[in-house]
């Protein structure tokens, strides 16, 4: 079975002149192994009402969807997450330390996630870090000729600017974060 991009995703990457791999078709792919995992902690849906599958293959990579079966009708349960599933910077084992170090938010949540991944199969969270795009396709991470798209945008210098960010970020919190609790090691790659 394949899945059929949104037409408005198909008109956005046309408008914006993207590359056609950021709007491609990809064969679903079953069983799916964040299945497994979802089950395994706690996590149910209703099977008759939705399913996961593969979806878009965009530039960060082969995407999962949820996607309805049938109609679905309001305050219908589609699915019960317990809070020990969700991972979060409360719920990772890297809690105390970015407790200590006054960390929360979006850096807090990175950090928790880079962490959770770099424990490979010994993270509670290893099928679901699995299931994620190798790499985000943000602008930050695009090339010169690809930042071109943005000229004249809104996003025009949003690269420039997370880039710094970013850099500010690691500078003044990861790396002390890193030397204050050994036992937090995270890879840092400068992709900038």
């Amino acid at each position: 079975m394949y899945v059929r991009v949104p037409p408005c995703a198909t008109r956005a990457a046309s408008a914006l002149s993207l590359p056609s791999s950021m709007t491609t078709v990809v064969p679903s792919s079953h069983p799916l192994g964040i299945e497994t995992w979802l089950r395994s902690v706690g996590i149910w849906w209703d099977e008759s009402l939705i399913h996961i599958q593969a979806g878009c293959s965009g530039c960060s990579g082969p995407a999962l969807g949820v996607f309805a079966q049938q109609d679905i009708t309001e305050n219908q349960l589609l699915c019960v997450i317990p809070r020990s599933a969700i991972l979060s910077p409360r719920t990772t084992k890297l809690a105390a330390a970015l407790e200590a170090e006054k960390l929360g938010g979006g850096l807090a949540l990175t950090i928790a996630v880079m962490y959770e991944a770099s424990l490979g199969a010994a993270s509670k969270w290893a099928g679901y870090i699995e299931s994620l795009p190798k790499r985000e396709y943000l602008p930050m991470f695009w090339t010169d000729q690809e930042l071109k798209l943005l000229e004249g945008t809104g996003l025009e210098g949003c690269a420039e600017e997370d880039r710094h960010d970013t850099e500010e970020d690691y500078h003044t919190h990861v790396l002390p974060l890193m030397t204050r609790h050994k036992e937090v090691r995270l890879h840092y790659y400068h992709a900038m």
